[in-house]
């Protein structure tokens, strides 16, 4: 558990960590006046002697004596360690001391903890506390959120005992960065800048938070700065900045770079990186990129007559309940299936974009489905799906729906209908729909 916590500190404050073996004595000792100095180590508490009390690394303890005598002077020291023990039943003594140890050497504030604490809500706390402080907050306000998120969050640490031992001591207003310099700060500014049409300012601001030194924004500001080049047509840079994104980790950002980055290298000619982008996506089973990406790697796969492998990517999306994957996939798989004789899971897959309600798939879902079926004979079903495209509106599904019907309708001998849903299509602004329409109007019997 300390190690997860020191690599996820250390790669929120992009520094290099220092673990097991090399976790020593003089590595903390030695450590001079940095801004955060952050120990996640076990404690040790000497009830007969409490200047020996301290805190275990790899080559032995380092101790309230020794931080009193030759111990670093951070601007911010975090003991992120356990009591046990007698300490345990006398709370807060020895991280206490400690404490008091370091702020006597010039420590300006130090986080300690009351009582034992545990692995997954330790890391889940701080987690939270240094994303307050790289964002400018002061350490006060950090540790108080903390805190509440560890309280209120998902994983259930509710309890007093799980998000109260962390005590601060020393300057509560301390920050690491100044607020209208943090990362976020200056994403934001991006941000504004681009709204307001300032795209130059855009970008310097974007440049700067992903140069920042510390990696909580860099993806989001490389990813920003992709979709701002990508709608300038300034392909290559979207490209550099969403592979920046894309090598974040940023568990929300990094897939979503995949997919775009996937869109521009398909539309580059460079199918074999998209489509080994797209899966990237894909595996990171985002709720947002994953159905797309799934989506627009059936497409590559239909596209060179990997019909099982486009299906399987069509089926996985429309499972996904993606609220714009869905709509698309289920008709593309419908299209598919249809060609491959199976009008059954064809039918199923237009009735799945035409219940989605999408006001462009579902039109089209519903015209497919019509046609398909009226040359299966079930004329009712025809009519109640050709119905759905023309009560849509829809510019390129009703005309043909109209058309459709009428030509049912006239199979039918229902000649006054015929001519209704005819007339219909003849109106329209399809100019091909209306030209059919009237050619099969003007041979209908009577007026």
């Amino acid at each position: 558990g300390a190690e997860t916590e020191a690599l996820r500190v250390a790669a929120r404050l992009a520094v290099t960590p220092r673990l097991g073996k090399d976790a020593t004595r003089q590595a903390l000792l030695g450590a001079a006046a940095p801004a955060v100095l952050h120990v996640a180590s076990h404690g040790a508490y000497n009830a007969q002697d409490p200047l020996l009390s301290g805190l275990e690394l790899a080559d032995g303890l380092v101790t309230v004596e020794d931080l009193l005598s030759s111990g670093p002077a951070p601007g911010l020291l975090v003991l992120s360690g356990c009591v046990t023990g007698m300490s345990a039943r006398r709370p807060g003594e020895e991280l206490t001391g400690l404490a008091q140890a370091a702020l006597r050497n010039g420590t300006r504030s130090v986080v300690a903890t009351l009582w034992e604490t545990f692995d997954e809500s330790s890391t889940i706390f701080f987690d939270h506390f240094y994303e307050a402080l790289t964002q400018g907050h002061r350490v006060s306000e950090a540790i108080g959120w903390a805190r509440e998120s560890l309280a209120t969050g998902p994983a259930g640490y509710g309890q007093p005992v799980d998000w109260a031992p962390f005590l601060l001591l020393g300057d509560p207003d301390q920050r690491l960065v100044d607020p209208d310099q943090a990362p976020l700060a200056i994403f934001n500014r991006g941000l504004e800048l681009a709204d307001q049409g300032d795209e130059e300012g855009a970008k310097a601001a974007f440049q700067s938070a992903i140069d920042s030194s510390f990696p909580e924004m860099k993806g989001r500001a490389a990813y920003a700065l992709g979709l701002m080049l990508s709608q300038q047509g300034d392909i290559n840079g979207a490209l550099e900045a969403w592979q920046q994104a894309a090598a974040s980790d940023d568990p929300e950002i990094a897939p979503m770079a995949q997919w775009s980055l996937a869109g521009l290298l398909e539309g580059k000619g460079d199918i074999e990186g998209a489509e080994a982008a797209y899966q990237r996506a894909i595996d990171s089973n985002h709720p947002d990129a994953a159905p797309r990406a799934l989506l627009d790697l059936g497409g590559i796969l239909a596209g060179r007559g990997d019909i099982d492998g486009a299906l399987a990517a069509y089926r996985r999306a429309v499972d996904s309940g993606h609220s714009e994957a869905v709509p698309k996939s289920a008709m593309n798989l419908g299209i598919l299936l249809a060609q491959q004789g199976d009008n059954d899971g064809a039918r199923a897959a237009y009735q799945r974009a035409i219940d989605s309600g999408d006001e462009e798939m579902a039109p089209r879902a519903a015209l497919a489905l019509g046609t398909m079926v009226a040359q299966d004979g079930d004329a009712a079903g025809a009519r109640a799906a050709l119905q759905k495209a023309i009560d849509s509106g829809h510019p390129e599904a009703m005309p043909w729906a109209a058309y459709n019907l009428g030509i049912l309708l006239a199979g039918q001998d229902d000649f006054k209908g015929a001519r209704a849903a005819l007339q219909l299509a003849a109106q329209s602004h399809d100019t091909e729909a209306a030209r059919a329409a009237a050619e099969v109007m003007a041979g209908l019997p009577g007026r």
